[in-house]
């Protein structure tokens, strides 16, 4: 697995929707180790999503980083919990520099350390 896979930060859990659904694998993100690293990246540029990119964090990963395994990051980095509903044209969206993202990344164990770091 990548550097940016996603499954590197964040936990799989089982979740049933209710009785009448089958339990199906999704990503816990309020449990994931990424929450404090994220927060050492404090440079930043902002972007407009366009109608092309509405809905579509996969695809404004791509634009600005060349990979779409970043999503999860640019959702994190604005708050977004519901990308369908929330990335829209017109919303300024933060995304965070590549290469500082790329170093906190590789180093979790030191962004970890980093006892000065609080979860919101």
């Amino acid at each position: 697995m990548g550097l940016y896979n996603k499954l590197n930060y964040i936990p799989v859990v089982d979740f049933k929707p209710s009785s009448s659904f089958d339990t199906i694998k999704v990503l816990d993100l309020l449990k994931a180790e990424y929450i404090p690293m994220l927060k050492l990246v404090n440079h930043y540029t902002l972007y407009q999503v366009t109608d092309v990119h509405e809905s579509h964090p996969e695809l404004i990963s791509f634009k600005h980083y060349g990979t779409i395994d970043l999503w999860w990051v640019i959702c994190f980095y604005n708050k977004i919990i519901n990308p369908i509903t929330e990335i829209v044209a017109g919303k300024s969206l933060r995304i965070p520099d590549l290469n500082q993202l790329t170093r906190v990344l590789q180093d979790k164990n030191i962004a970890l350390s980093n006892t000065f770091i609080t979860v919101e």
